[in-house]
């Protein structure tokens, strides 16, 4: 199936421990969102970014394995040039 290109890829899913929390972030009128997205999105820590519409430009859902590292990669992502404010939601549960 692989060599006639209908399986394209192979994903593997683990199941991750530690801390998750969702970031959401308002970006200043004058800082495009998809130049912040970006930033975010290579960053330590960072699992996925979405640019959102709504009071929040952008919501990022970031992961460590404990408080500490979790604190660390939010406050990197408050510090960006361009953030207006963010609102920070540590994930108690997950289906």
């Amino acid at each position: 199936m692989v060599d006639s290109g209908i399986i394209k890829r192979f994903t593997i899913e683990t199941v991750e421990e530690g801390i998750k929390a969702i970031v959401l972030i308002a970006v200043s009128v004058s800082t495009p969102s998809p130049q912040i997205a970006e930033e975010i999105s290579n960053m330590k820590g960072v699992q996925s970014v979405f640019e959102t519409s709504g009071q929040y430009d952008i919501s990022a859902v970031v992961s460590g394995p404990d408080i500490q590292s979790l604190n660390t990669s939010i406050y990197e992502i408050r510090n960006l040039k361009g953030i207006a404010k963010t609102n920070s939601l540590i994930v108690l549960k997950s289906w």
